[in-house]
C-alpha cells in the first residue's frame, strides 16, 4: 500500500451502501419473499433471487466504458433494469406476474437499510474537522427516502440518477468536487466496490480509502487504495494523525 499524504485533505466523500449502511444477501431475500407473498409465486425465494441477481449483475457489464467514455451505454435508473431483469425472470419462469410491483418493492427496501453503528458517531466526528458528501450509484426514489429517515447531514449528496451517470464514470466525482469547491486531491473518497469508488475517484485525482472486511489482494495492473480499513471509523485514527 503506498504511502499517503492525508495533511491537504479538506473534505472526505462517502459511497452509502455497504460503506455507511448494510445491503445484506438477507435483506433482499427478505424482499424476494415479500414478492413471491404478493404475487403467489410457487418457488423459493432464494431460486427468485439468485436467478434474477444473475441478470441484474450482467447489466452492470461495461456500464461505464472507461476506455473510452463515449462509448458508455445511455443512463437508465435501477428501478427500470430491475423492472427488466423480472419481466426476464418471470417469463423464465412462466409466471404471471407484475414486474413493476417487484421493482417497487425493492426500491421500498433500499429506501430503509440500516446504518452501521459506527456510521452516526464518524460522521459527527469528521464533521468538526472536514466538508463531508455522499456519492451513490442510487436512484432517487430510494436514495433520498432515506436520507430522510436516517437524518444524516452531507454538504453535498448525489445519486447516480441526480448525476445521470453511473459510478466509476467521473461526472459523479467531478460534480461532488464542483459543489464542494475542492480540487479533487483535497478529497479522499470512501468507499467499498474497488472499481466503482476507488478506480473511479482515483481516476479523476482523489484519494481513496477502501473499506474491506475480508481478504483482498491488490494488484498494481488494477488499482491500489490508499488506505484500507474494516469499517469507517478506522478513518478516525488514521485522520486524527493530520
Amino acid at each position: 500500500m503506498r504511502t499517503t499524504e492525508l495533511s491537504g485533505i479538506q473534505a472526505v466523500v462517502f459511497d452509502l451502501y455497504n460503506t455507511l449502511c448494510s445491503n445484506p444477501r438477507a435483506s433482499w431475500v427478505e424482499t424476494f419473499t415479500q414478492i413471491c407473498q404478493a404475487e403467489g409465486l410457487q418457488i423459493d425465494p432464494v431460486d427468485l433471487y439468485d436467478h434474477w441477481k444473475t441478470l441484474e449483475l450482467s447489466t452492470r457489464v461495461d456500464r461505464v466504458n472507461l476506455d473510452d467514455l463515449a462509448l458508455t451505454r445511455t443512463f437508465i435508473p435501477y428501478r427500470e433494469v430491475w423492472e427488466d431483469c423480472f419481466k426476464q425472470v418471470f417469463r423464465d419462469f412462466q409466471f404471471e406476474a407484475d414486474s413493476a410491483t417487484a421493482a417497487g418493492l425493492c426500491v421500498d427496501s433500499m429506501s430503509k437499510r440500516s446504518l452501521f453503528l459506527e456510521t452516526e458517531d464518524v460522521l459527527d466526528a469528521l464533521r468538526s474537522k472536514y466538508k463531508i458528501g455522499l456519492l451513490s450509484n442510487a436512484d432517487e426514489s430510494f436514495f433520498r427516502p432515506f436520507l430522510a429517515s436516517s437524518k444524516l447531514l452531507f454538504d453535498v449528496a448525489f445519486s447516480s440518477e441526480n448525476i445521470g451517470a453511473y459510478k466509476p464514470h467521473p461526472k459523479g466525482f467531478i460534480a461532488i468536487a464542483e459543489e464542494l469547491k475542492l480540487a479533487p486531491q483535497q478529497i479522499l473518497f470512501v468507499g467499498d466496490t474497488l472499481r466503482d469508488d476507488i478506480l473511479g475517484a482515483q481516476r479523476v485525482g482523489m484519494m481513496t480509502a477502501h473499506v474491506v472486511q475480508e481478504p483482498v489482494t491488490y494488484t498494481e495492473e488494477f488499482v491500489v487504495p490508499d488506505l484500507k480499513i474494516e469499517s469507517v471509523r478506522g478513518l478516525l485514527d488514521v485522520l486524527s494523525a493530520t
